[in-house]
């Protein structure tokens, strides 16, 4: 508990104590709040799968990524990593000092900090990664390269003086290169929970987008019009299909123009042209089938993972690139093609906050039979539903950035979720996956553009 929790009742004892008569309304009530808070993290995320890795794991590497977590008995824990090699990676050394008995130096690619410590702060050329858990306020940030080439990711959750807690997450890239196939520029995503203190709502917000997605050669002609009629999907296995629904149909802007290397951007799932007009810049929103067709025919599947709110938070959505990469020259490590799996700019933002109101000065909320205000959190829980690594990617749907066939021969909605990574089964493995995350993190940042100080 903090002292500023504790001030109008120290008041009203300091006045009684020098002989003052302090009368409350019956009315008037103490407010205290129960919270544990998250904010996550990642500006770019690396799946390489290959048949030739053993046990069949994916290989997983990125960054800048940051975390921050805070509740309401004490916690205040932040993280900034890059190159991003997951949570276990980090904790190999001393995992490893501990079973052999061996020293070993600290993971070097972290900063972290827990209440009471001082901030942290990791820098190395083109790399600067900060963590600080204050009394109110627990922040980590990542930043990689410079102005203009750079990557960021901040996580932070703060507590106000009225009691309210907000948790943020936010990315940004200045340029990511999709392989060798083409650049996202000015890439952006953001997380944000506010949850009241004194009533406990929340207020959930995310946004994401590339300011331009540039792919040498694209080309993609507009339908004059959108489809008469859309398919309604069945996920239940053996049930057949149901006869399309007939909707009216509406001209398209710029509808039957083609776009030959077009100004193309996405704002929240939805792609949209910047032209000049009559000396200024005019955007279009534009259907999305023939620009994903453009990008297959280019070797590239792109997908657009829907924003999701859990029951305390928020995920932001997060947009996916798949290619493959032709066998590599022979070498000891893996052969054969590998499928890449790049995501962009996931932002997560969750407050799990249960006020406690007691009526009236040294009266006490109603208890349970196990000591627990009804409808409270007990301290040190968290919402599992709003946890990153609980979450099941394959339920999560996607908006229509993935067209399947229909009788207008128009995109519709896809429920087909997006499952990036298996993970690592034991130490062995992880070591194994670590040594090839490094050689991946190099190329990882030159595909991010950032360049050396």
């Amino acid at each position: 508990m903090t002292l500023r929790r504790f001030s109008i009742p120290l008041a009203a004892a300091a006045l009684a104590g020098a002989g003052g008569l302090v009368v409350l309304p019956a009315g008037s009530a103490g407010a205290e709040a129960s919270y544990d808070a998250t904010a996550r993290t990642e500006t770019f995320t690396l799946n390489i799968a290959n048949q030739s890795i053993p046990t069949g794991i994916d290989i997983e590497g990125g960054g800048p990524a940051a975390s921050a977590r805070q509740d309401s008995v004490g916690i205040g824990d932040a993280s900034a990593q890059l190159p991003y090699a997951g949570d276990t990676v980090p904790g190999l050394p001393g995992i490893g000092a501990g079973l052999f008995g061996f020293t070993a130096p600290a993971y070097p690619f972290i900063a972290s900090s827990t209440k009471g410590s001082p901030p942290q702060n990791v820098s190395y050329p083109g790399v600067a990664l900060h963590a600080e858990s204050g009394d109110f306020t627990t922040e980590a940030s990542s930043v990689a390269g410079q102005p203009g080439s750079g990557a960021s990711a901040s996580a932070r959750v703060d507590e106000n003086r009225q009691g309210d807690v907000t948790s943020t997450a936010s990315t940004g890239a200045d340029s990511v290169k999709v392989g060798p196939y083409g650049t996202l520029s000015d890439v952006r995503s953001l997380a944000t929970v506010v949850a009241n203190g004194a009533t406990g709502k929340l207020t959930k917000t995310s946004s994401s987008s590339i300011g331009r997605i540039s792919f040498p050669g694209l080309t993609f002609t507009v339908p004059k019009q959108s489809p008469g009629a859309i398919p309604v999907p069945v996920p239940i296995p053996g049930v057949p299909n149901q006869a399309p629904t007939e909707v009216p149909v509406f001209p398209f802007p710029s509808g039957g123009q083609t776009f030959f290397g077009p100004d193309l951007g996405i704002q929240d799932g939805y792609f949209v042209v910047t032209v000049p007009q009559d000396g200024t810049a005019a955007k279009y929103q534009v259907p999305a089938g023939p620009v994903l067709d453009a990008l297959k025919a280019q070797g590239v599947t792109m997908r657009f993972q829907a924003p999701q709110e859990t029951t305390t938070g928020i995920i932001a959505g997060a947009y996916i690139f798949q290619y493959t990469f032709p066998a590599p020259p022979p070498n000891p490590y893996f052969t054969g093609d590998s499928v890449v799996t790049q995501s962009t700019a996931y932002a997560l933002a969750t407050v799990n906050l249960s006020p406690i109101i007691a009526d009236g000065i040294g009266s006490v909320p109603p208890v349970t039979t196990d000591g627990v205000p009804p409808g409270t959190v007990e301290p040190g829980t968290v919402d599992a539903a709003g946890l990153p690594t609980l979450v099941d990617a394959g339920a999560v749907p996607t908006v229509p950035l993935s067209p399947v066939a229909s009788a207008g021969g128009g995109p519709s909605i896809s429920l087909a979720g997006v499952k990036v990574g298996l993970g690592v089964d034991n130490l062995y493995l992880a070591v194994a996956a670590l040594a090839l995350i490094g050689l991946l993190s190099v190329g990882g940042v030159s595909w991010l553009g950032v360049r050396s100080r």
